[in-house]
């Protein structure tokens, strides 16, 4: 498979690579987000000489820290690996490096080095402060523990403290991206798609292998054995521990459970102790905090932002019995909570739209009560003629700039089998009522995987005054394949 999107980092490590000042750069991110191909592709046309230090035996290690170099030379295995006693034996060969051209060196998975040697950073230090400064050599480390990677190089009572001032976070590809591993799909199955892999690329490759979402589904994740059933305690094993801990917290939040105060009741933690957890996963880019518009008062809500993660805590964690059933059968008894999960998912997809095609200072949602109503419009009230109310929300708010005015938008996004019509939209301005604050300019979105009424878009090209906008699939479609290669 061709190699897909990453044109803006392969621009920015082009300039690093150029530059007469910059000769380190740090590169990490979560596990098969893509940092291993992002380097190979940068270094296709370049010299380079590239170090896989994955895994945690030693002499494992040096065995392919020798063959590396013996690629590189053109000498015997044996008779490099005899020479390679520890890290430092590297830094030493690194150092006898005498390129014409500018060489692109790459340790990979640099914090495995740091578990399996004493001394790795000083030994690392040492080389970029001394004889790296006489040769002509671009030097790359990377990592896939974020908070190894992060601890290691930012922390100043550590030895490589300032040594790489350039450092990239990988981040999973944005959907008009991930996308381009689907051709042929429909745009409904893409969302789908993108809803679990959630621009990992390795998980978009796996996904592409199959014609449909469920089949894709079934066969990487149900069953007895699925291949990426495990994916998610990987990702949580690298970063945190004890495992269990963070497992706990993830569980609840993928159950509904999304305030500190509820988390703490359920889980048994402190309000500290669910923060501390908190912001912990907020940091590996796994959690996120819900951005409310118009609150006074702060109110902290946290959903699970990694969608793959998401997809195991909100569907398939309690249910691991399922996975002994028949494949087929365990995906009809999960039906119904997928296409939840596919709805939620798709207001990334949604927020994605905005934020591209509008100039956003901030982006969140909204939630609280209005006064529930008959299907005539009359308030219901109780039999002490007070108004009912119910909870409800608005999927996306954002506050936009065009021109010199500034718009808040109110955005509803409905991936359901039916068209949107005019009840959705006079729901989505009853509610918007009660979330303005006053004075808005106020744009009413509405996202739809079915498509309008022909009402609806008569509304919303009579009602000019309510400033509708009605985005379809095609419309996501053309905005995807419309950004810049």
């Amino acid at each position: 498979m061709e190699f897909i999107g990453r044109k803006e980092e392969l621009e920015q490590l082009e300039r690093y690579f150029n530059s007469d000042t910059i000769n380190t750069c740090a590169i990490f991110g979560k596990r098969r987000v893509g940092k291993s191909a992002l380097i190979d592709r940068f270094c296709e046309d370049k010299p380079n000489i590239k170090f896989n230090l994955s895994g945690t035996d030693p002499e494992k290690m040096l065995d392919h820290i020798a063959m590396d170099i013996s690629k590189h030379t053109g000498d015997d295995p044996e008779s490099v690996r005899s020479g390679i006693k520890d890290f430092d034996s590297l830094m030493m060969f690194l150092s006898s490096m005498r390129p014409m051209e500018r060489t692109v060196i790459v340790l990979d998975e640099l914090p495995d080095a740091v578990n399996c040697f004493k001394d790795v950073p000083a030994s690392l230090m040492r080389y970029i402060d001394g004889d790296m400064k006489n040769q002509n050599v671009f030097l790359i480390v990377c990592g896939s523990s974020i908070s190894a990677m992060t601890r290691e190089l930012n922390d100043s009572k550590r030895p490589l403290f300032q040594r790489f001032p350039i450092q990239m976070h990988l981040l999973p590809m944005p959907y008009d991206d991930a996308r381009k591993f689907h051709p042929g799909l429909s745009e409904d199955d893409i969302v789908r798609m993108y809803a679990v892999a959630s621009g990992i690329p390795l998980y978009h490759k796996l996904m592409s292998a199959y014609d449909s979402p469920r089949d894709a589904i079934i066969n990487l994740l149900l069953g007895e054995t699925p291949p990426l059933f495990n994916e998610s305690r990987n990702l949580l094993s690298i970063e945190v521990s004890p495992e269990s801990t963070y497992n706990t917290l993830l569980t609840l939040l993928g159950g509904g459970t999304t305030n500190v105060k509820e988390l703490a009741e359920k889980s048994g933690f402190s309000k500290t102790r669910c923060r501390e957890i908190l912001d912990d996963l907020r940091f590996l880019g796994i959690v996120s905090e819900k951005r409310l518009y118009g609150r006074a008062k702060k109110t902290q809500e946290f959903f699970i932002m990694d969608g793959f993660l998401d997809f195991f805590y909100s569907i398939l964690a309690g249910n691991e019995a399922l996975l002994e059933w028949d494949r087929n059968d365990a995906y009809e008894a999960l039906k119904g909570r997928i296409e939840s999960f596919y709805g939620r998912r798709f207001e990334e997809v949604c927020a994605q739209y905005i934020r591209s095609t509008e100039r956003c200072r901030w982006v969140g949602r909204w939630w609280g009560k209005v006064p529930l109503r008959e299907e005539d419009g009359s308030l219901v009230r109780n039999g002490s003629g007070k108004v009912i109310t119910t909870d409800t929300d608005i999927d996306i708010v954002a506050n936009v700039v065009r021109g010199d005015a500034v718009f808040t938008i109110m955005a509803e996004c409905k991936f359901t089998k039916w068209r949107c019509g005019d009840n959705e939209l006079n729901e989505l301005i009853e509610t918007s009522e009660k979330a303005l604050m006053g004075g808005e300019n106020v744009l009413y979105f509405i996202f739809s995987r079915s498509g309008f009424t022909t009402k609806l878009l008569e509304t919303a090209d009579i009602r000019t005054d309510l400033r509708i906008k009605l985005v379809s699939m095609d419309d996501i479609r053309e905005w995807a394949e419309s950004a810049p290669e």
